[in-house]
């Protein structure tokens, strides 16, 4: 593990790119669970790896495909070091008439956990100022989907505006991640003009009404 390069801070892998990478992950979960050993990858690294694969998943060849599915199912069993994916629901704009934030709480291979988060919590922020809009908002799983949780944010009030949002899950994972909330306005007057980009000449515009 001493030997892999870490990129940006985020991200880890061995020299030899993807097969490399997945093949030694993969043997060391393989060579432990033989010898019966504890797992020599804590939280953290396993979190790098994990986003290294995923970082990789536009791979092309069928090889590669196999040895990134293989290393992502290996990375699903690590026990307590297992990385779980924390994700918006959506493009994240939230209408302010009824602005519900949903997130959804995957493995890595995009299936919902077993068994599921009991506690989801998250904290809203103002991006511009950072003012708390929000201490501790509780998502609560839809009945439709159990991977998905969700919050109605009406009793906070939100106005226009990007927040973010630090969702934490049973006090193990955690994951900030950013959604607007839109609002209304009123146009007094538009004008559409079309032209081609490398002309001169002015541009006849259209009242819109």
């Amino acid at each position: 593990i001493v030997q892999a390069d870490e990129v940006d801070g985020k991200m880890l892998q061995f020299e030899g790119g993807l097969s490399i990478t997945a093949l030694v992950v993969t043997g060391i979960f393989r060579v432990t669970n033989i010898f019966k050993k504890p797992i020599p990858l804590d939280s953290e690294q396993a979190v790098k790896f994990a986003t290294y694969f995923l970082n990789r998943r536009s791979v092309q060849s069928a090889k590669g495909a196999h040895v990134l599915i293989e290393a992502l199912k290996t990375l699903n069993s690590a026990g307590k070091s297992t990385p779980v994916c924390i994700q918006l629901v959506g493009n994240g704009q939230l209408d302010s008439d009824n602005p519900v934030l949903n997130v959804a709480v995957l493995d890595l291979l995009g299936n919902p956990i077993i068994p599921p988060p009991q506690n989801i919590y998250g904290k809203i922020l103002l991006k511009k100022d950072n003012s708390v809009l929000a201490e501790k908002v509780q998502l609560t799983p839809k009945s439709s989907d159990k991977s998905i949780f969700a919050a109605q944010l009406s009793n906070y009030k939100p106005t226009r505006g990007i927040y973010s949002v630090v969702i934490n899950a049973d006090d193990t994972f955690t994951q900030t991640m950013f959604f607007k909330v839109l609002g209304r306005v009123k146009v007094h007057s538009l004008e559409i003009g079309v032209a081609e980009a490398d002309t001169s000449s002015s541009v006849k515009k259209q009242s819109v009404t």
